[in-house]
């Protein structure tokens, strides 16, 4: 069984859908519902253009910080180009590849003494850089005083880490700060296999005036420090010959790279330079990190994966940019063809895109008090269209409910509900005239059907009527039939009797009696003949009119179906245009071809429809002339019918005056019996004229005879005709 919570959550659930079906509950959700998307849409544009925009200049400035970086360091490294070819030509290398180089003579004796003078125990490079050679009593010393100033005002001006002299067998005999390296010899040693060593290697087979950069590398003699190693080859010309003599070495450590790289100006609180090679290995010390980073540390993979895919993509522009890892990374390559590397920016997202994270901010609040306002505006407006289409609403349920003189008061506004009123009010007026229409066409209705009824009760009564007049005009034929043939055998019987009266005229006065009596008879009988042939006169005289209506009637069905054969004849005619055109189609089509087959196939088809047409018109043409053979047969049966009803009348009226006739012979009879006795002469004479009468009447009796029976077949045809005729009329 159900619990009452179903029960009411079932009642309620239609209840809720009803609700919400409101437009005074949807149209506040609905605009609140825009109101957020387009808060949404507008906030999310916003903020995504901005972020664009912000990211965009992020680059711009990443792009501009790093070009400034890069063109810096380009220029720093051709000064450095330049330096280390100025100082292959300059006169303190000449004095040092050939009178420092000849102090080494004596470097076995003096070695201890020269080490212990330059490289003092606890001296950093800086201190040793001072170190002239000035109060020191050994040739080196002396020489190196002269040589000296030149390769540290390079060192000084260039930001060098050193500057290392090795003659042509590789002993470094000269070194700016001193290091570890001064005096050893780069084939041998400690130095056996190094950087120092290799470069020198290099530098040793090159021709004059070239330069050899070695990589950005581990330094050993230097603890191992990341070192770019700058070298040159040294010719002297040593009577009239151009001899080699050694390599000059500039050494930059990464703060030469630092001084540059580490400069944060216009790079906020999160964003750095540094150098670093295509792979990702950084090659100076990033100014954010706590520790060294110079060859120590690498980029995430994943973030010179993206760098260095964008920086192929784009090498019209030659800049890699990436958002990885919630920063914004760009790498630039190096102007300076001779060091391939990437000066690589980077800013943390946060910090770049702090302003739009504030106007996301201000985004939401303002969204909010937009959705405010817009609720209830919303909520004000649908007030303002829900009231009048709730009126709106009521009266339509009036109006369906059958009420259509309610007033629509929402037609007087000048709105589009006022537009609804209107159309309710026309919709109103268009059911009032729709309830006048019906009840017009239900009068109508009824007037038809009454209308019918009268039609139906004519008909049926002249139905009746024609056939009591068929059945009257049947029965006078056959009363006019057998009065006929009564008078036939009155006549013949009067003959008899003037026959026997003239035979026997000598018993006339005594049958005179007889006579009297025979003549009363004959008087009354003479007497209903006259009233009989006079009633057969008016029937006939009936049968003639009615078979003149008939004549119309069939005169009127004879010239429609005329108008019908016209009507076939045309039908006819345009089946044999119609004919024609197919015909004249199909031999246009014929010339056509192949694409006129299809068009002959139609002609073909339109010719057939015409010749069912035709021969279906000739079928037709033949009926309509049927019914019209048909009809003319009637109408010449009719024009027979009453010809022959004029003749029944005219033998009616000759028989009633021969009655008359016979009633003034029987009065004279009667009147002259007493006479009779006069002269048995005149009796014979009277004999012999009643002979004569009766005679006549007996053949006027045979041709009535005759009219009577063709009466009663005319009319038998007629009531035939006349039952085709109304069972036409009704089945029409």
């Amino acid at each position: 069984m159900r619990s009452k919570s179903d029960e009411s959550g079932s009642v309620s659930s239609p209840r809720v859908k009803n609700y919400f079906n409101r437009i005074a509950v949807r149209l506040p959700f609905i605009m609140v519902g825009l109101a957020i998307i387009a808060s949404a849409v507008v906030a999310f544009l916003g903020y995504t253009r901005a972020e664009s925009a912000l990211t965009e200049a992020s680059k711009k400035q990443l792009v501009l910080v790093a070009q400034a970086r890069r063109d810096t360091l380009d220029e720093k490294l051709e000064r450095v180009d330049s330096d280390i070819k100025r100082l292959v030509k300059s006169n303190a290398m000449r004095v040092a590849m050939t009178d420092l180089l000849a102090s080494m003579d004596s470097l076995s004796a003096d070695k201890e003494d020269i080490l212990g003078y330059f490289q003092k125990s606890g001296s950093s490079a800086a201190e040793r850089l001072q170190l002239t050679g000035n109060g020191n009593k050994t040739l080196y010393s002396w020489r190196h005083a002269v040589v000296h100033p030149d390769f540290v005002a390079s060192v000084t001006g260039g930001g060098y880490a050193d500057i290392l002299i090795m003659d042509a067998n590789g002993l470094v005999i000269y070194s700016a700060t001193k290091s570890s390296e001064f005096l050893e010899s780069v084939k041998e040693g400690k130095l056996s296999g190094s950087l120092l060593s290799q470069e020198f290697n290099k530098a040793a087979k090159a021709s004059e005036g070239d330069v050899i950069y070695s990589e950005i590398a581990q330094y050993e003699p230097d603890g191992n420090a990341a070192s770019l190693l700058i070298s040159a080859p040294v010719f002297v010309e040593d009577f009239s010959q151009v001899v080699f003599k050694g390599v000059i070495t500039v050494r930059l450590d990464s703060s030469f790279f630092d001084s540059v790289l580490q400069n944060r100006e216009n790079m906020g609180e999160t964003g750095q330079t540094y150098l670093a090679r295509i792979d990702g290995t950084i090659l100076s010390n990033q100014a954010l990190s706590d520790v060294p980073t110079a060859l120590v540390k690498k980029d995430d993979p994943e973030v010179v994966e993206k760098v260095v895919a964008d920086l192929r993509a784009n090498p019209e522009t030659n800049v890699g940019f990436a958002e990885v890892q919630e920063q914004f990374v760009l790498a630039l390559p190096l102007g300076f063809e001779k060091l391939p590397t990437v000066i690589v920016a980077k800013t943390s997202v946060s910090e770049a895109l702090a302003v739009v994270h504030a106007l996301a901010k201000e985004i939401i609040i303002s969204g909010l008090i937009v959705l405010a306002v817009v609720a209830a505006i919303g909520i004000f407006m649908a007030r303002s269209l829900s009231t009048p289409l709730n009126r709106l609403s009521f009266n339509l349920k009036q109006i369906a409910n059958g009420n259509l003189d309610v007033e629509i008061i929402s037609a007087q506004r000048k709105d589009e509900i006022g537009d609804i009123g209107r159309a309710v009010k026309s919709f109103q007026a268009g059911l009032v005239r729709a309830k006048e229409l019906d009840e017009k066409q239900e009068r109508e209705q009824q007037e038809q059907e009454e209308r019918v009824k009268r039609v139906d009760a004519l008909n049926e009564s002249f139905d009746v009527g024609v056939r009591d007049i068929l059945t009257t005009v049947t029965d006078a034929g056959g009363n006019l039939e057998s009065t006929a043939k009564s008078m036939a055998s009155i006549s013949e019987q009067t003959n008899t009797e003037a026959q026997t009266v003239s035979s026997a005229s000598e018993q006339s006065l005594m049958n005179l009696q007889a006579v009297a009596g025979a003549a009363e008879e004959l008087s009354a009988t003479v007497g209903e003949i006259d009233r009989e042939v006079r009633r057969s006169a008016d029937v006939s005289k009936q049968a003639a009119e009615k078979a003149a209506a008939a004549e119309v009637s069939v005169n009127g069905l004879m010239e429609a179906a005329q108008r019908i054969g016209e009507v076939v004849s045309l039908i006819n005619d345009i089946a044999d245009q119609t004919n024609l055109l197919a015909l004249n189609a199909t031999i246009e089509a014929a010339r056509a071809g192949e694409a006129g087959k299809g068009f002959a196939v139609v002609a073909s088809e339109v010719k057939g429809l015409a010749n069912q047409t035709g021969q279906a018109t000739g079928e037709i043409s033949v009926q309509i002339q049927s019914v019209q053979a048909e009809t003319e047969k009637a109408v010449e049966a009719i024009k027979e019918i009453s010809t022959v009803i004029a003749d029944v009348n005219e033998a009616a009226t000759a028989i009633a005056g021969a009655v008359q006739e016979q009633a003034v012979t029987a009065t004279d009879i009667s009147s002259n019996i007493q006479q009779v006795t006069s002269g048995s002469s005149e009796v014979a004479q009277a004999i012999t004229r009643v002979s004569m009468i009766a005679s006549d009447a007996g053949h006027e009796a045979e041709n009535v005879l005759g009219a009577a029976n063709q009466l009663t077949h005319q009319s038998e045809e007629l009531k035939v005709m006349v039952e085709e005729y109304l069972e036409n009329i009704r089945a029409a």
